[in-house]
């Protein structure tokens, strides 16, 4: 026989008569998790049979064990600003069969650890949850929440330890508003522009009265 693919010893068997069973206890020492146990009769084909196709047979079970995640990675305030305190609630949960003692889960913000908090037991169907402080930087932040730390709960799945999720806070953007230019007091270029014929026009009857008036005083004198 094997176990995970890792062979036992052959373990000998008293003859069988026709119609009988014989039962054979196999003892191992099993880690928390998924097995795979591979049996085979007559494995160094020593007795000729009718039907030598039959003689083996794998069974798949698993050992008794706890199997913890982290179910979900919540703040509060949902929303806040650059330097405030947000509460990031870790939770997490047990969904294998019997309970996990003495453990202890870890928050990662953007790859930087924000501490441990201890976790006595985590009862199967009994979700505990766990409180970290963080100041609020603006930008974009991955969370990242990993229960058994350490590593030192046999779990029957020991890949589903860790969650992830984003927390972003946007950075504030300055608007400048236009500088109004005011305008008063300044000459109105456009009406000496568009009405220069009538200043010439002007100037021209101005110059004409001028000249009549200087050619009638010659006269008389």
């Amino acid at each position: 026989y094997s176990i995970n693919d890792n062979p036992g010893v052959p373990e000998a068997i008293k003859p069988i008569l026709p119609g009988a069973a014989l039962t054979v206890k196999l003892f191992a020492n099993l880690g928390a998790g998924n097995h795979t146990l591979t049996l085979t009769a007559d494995a160094d084909n020593a007795v000729t049979e009718i039907d030598e196709t039959n003689n083996g047979k794998t069974l798949s079970f698993s050992t008794i064990a706890p199997d913890l995640m982290v179910k979900s990675i919540t703040w509060s305030p949902e929303k806040f600003a650059a330097g405030e305190n947000v509460t990031i609630t870790v939770e997490v949960e047990n969904q294998g069969r019997t309970r996990a003692a003495n453990t202890r889960v870890e928050l990662r913000l953007g790859g930087a650890s924000l501490g441990y908090a201890e976790i006595e037991e985590v009862v199967v169907g009994t979700p505990v949850k766990r409180n970290f402080i963080w100041t609020a930087v603006p930008g974009i932040h991955e969370i990242n929440g990993i229960i058994d730390v350490d590593g030192l709960v046999l779990e029957s799945n020991e890949a589903n330890n860790t969650t992830i999720t984003t927390l972003s806070l946007e950075v504030p953007v300055l608007s400048k508003k236009p500088t109004k230019i005011s305008t008063a007091g300044a000459p109105d270029k456009g009406f000496l522009e568009s009405s220069w014929w009538l200043i010439l026009l002007a100037a021209a009857v101005l110059g004409g009265a001028a000249f009549y008036l200087a050619l009638k005083a010659v006269r008389k004198s």
